[in-house]
């Protein structure tokens, strides 16, 4: 195993690098598809661009909008493992006549799905353009149907398969082929998800690349690259910029970069701040030093890697209301977290209790009660859930006073290679009393491996570790 984390220390200038390419927001084959209406959320599913998912939701229902390169049949469905079966289907096409068929299915086995007694999935609307086939449904969150799956706000692996051809009827389906499907990992009840990011018009950027806030992954090194972080470096100087180093285990004693400014781990994409929120750069009191951490995951010890990778900030003069911050909770490396061995399922809990806070956070809590002196509380808007291989689920939990209040996040079906941020539905409040945050932050860590020899903390991706990134 081998496990390199890196770092690369900026200056930051007032003038930015470049401004933003358009040709790098269009994909790299078909061109995103005109949704019949404003969804908010949009995911090219496969590589080549033949497979659009468009959807919105609202306390109760999803609507779902599928736009697919073909003229024969669509398959979509939601599945808890990303395979064929056990999962929660629908299958639709429109005929030469221009009729649409539509059926909620569930799927047992390799065979053709079954269609479902009670139908719970009901289709809006079908049609075909210039680009394929369109298809627009919508069912509830909870459809209280034992072959339906239970829409959360945990991770969902959506599946898809298409076919040139319309079948016969719902009994005689041709198999699509192995070219034709694919899973992927969504979040769909987290706020405005995109997988090509479109900056504002006032917009301009910078790249923090490695060697020379939306991933810039080195083609070819995607397996390679596990996540980055972004610190605040208020202790260096001119002297450093440039340089780069081992960390843990050659960083320059003089470098205390402990404030994150933006986290990304592997699967996530571009993060859009709300209207109301944005990190502060270039006035007073601002980081003027930043440092990048790049985590490089190499289990197969292959040779003759080099990367490039980091991230493309991009920035605004359009001034927000309110200046943003990152708060971490949760277990970091640490060689007292471990898995016993044998464990089928093991239970880990961390929490950072008032005191703990305060003799250890010092720094963090200065700067809280800075932000929220006046209103004796801050807002948190987002989270990023972060554990290693092992990680099957993470809940971190929030309690008050005495009080445990609604989850601040959970993700109950983690996955390790879908590490994106999570808007709330709505904002969350952290009161400080007596001069201190009330949050206890607690994260629940699931873990299935039937190993010989007990796993402990390491910088490699298949032992433990969880945070949770929240930005308030």
């Amino acid at each position: 195993m081998a496990f390199k984390v890196s770092y690369l220390l900026f200056l930051l200038v007032a003038k930015c690098i470049a401004k933003p390419n358009p040709e790098d927001n269009v994909p790299a084959t078909t061109t995103e598809p005109t949704p019949t209406e404003s969804f908010g959320n949009v995911w090219k599913l496969d590589v080549q661009g033949n497979y659009w998912l468009f959807w919105k939701t609202n306390a109760t229902h999803i609507t779902f909008e599928t736009h697919v390169k073909t003229k024969g049949y669509v398959g979509f469905g939601l599945s808890s493992n990303g395979k064929m079966f056990p999962s929660d289907v629908v299958i639709g096409w429109v005929d030469s006549n221009g009729t649409a068929h539509f059926k909620d299915c569930h799927t047992e086995g390799h065979y053709a799905p079954i269609i479902d007694a009670s139908q719970d999935w009901f289709l809006l609307l079908g049609k075909e353009d210039n680009f394929g086939t369109v298809l627009k449904f919508t069912r509830k969150l909870d459809t209280c149907d034992d072959n339906d799956y239970l829409i959360t706000e945990s991770t969902v692996k959506v599946i898809y398969s298409y076919h040139p051809d319309d079948p016969a009827s719902f009994s005689s389906l041709p198999w699509h082929g192995a070219e034709r499907r694919g899973a992927k990992s969504l979040m769909l009840l987290s706020s405005v998800k995109a997988n090509e990011y479109v900056p504002p018009s006032d917009a301009e950027q910078f790249d923090m690349l490695h060697n020379n806030y939306e991933p810039v992954i080195s083609p070819g090194n995607e397996a390679y690259v596990h996540h980055i972080l972004v610190y605040n470096c208020p202790t260096a100087t001119d002297a450093d910029v440039g340089k780069v180093y081992e960390c843990y285990r050659h960083r320059p004693r003089n470098l205390k970069c402990s404030d994150v400014v933006i986290a990304w781990a592997v699967g996530g994409v571009a993060f859009d701040f709300p209207s109301n929120a944005g990190f502060s750069f270039m006035t007073p009191g601002d980081p003027q030093y930043l440092v990048m951490e790049t985590h490089f995951n190499n289990p197969t010890m292959k040779s003759g890697i080099v990367d490039s990778s980091g991230l493309r900030i991009t920035a605004t003069h359009t001034i927000r209301q309110h200046d943003a911050g990152i708060l971490q909770a949760g277990a970091k490396v640490n060689k007292l977290q471990f898995v016993p061995p044998y464990e089928k399922d093991f239970l880990s809990r961390h929490s950072c209790s008032q005191q703990c806070l305060q003799e250890k956070e010092e720094i963090h809590i200065l700067m809280f009660q800075a932000l929220v002196t006046k209103q004796n509380s801050m807002k948190a808007f987002a989270t990023l859930l972060h554990s290693h291989l092992l990680g099957t689920s993470i809940v971190a939990r929030h309690i008050r006073g005495d009080v445990e209040l609604e989850p601040l996040a959970q993700d109950l079906s983690y996955d390790f290679d879908y590490q994106d941020n999570r808007m709330f539905p709505k904002e969350r409040k952290l009161n400080i009393i007596n001069r201190m945050f009330t949050v206890f932050q607690n994260l629940e860590l699931n873990t299935h491996h039937p190993l010989d020899s007990a796993r402990g903390a390491s910088k490699g991706a298949e032992f433990n570790i969880f945070l949770a990134h929240m930005k308030y």
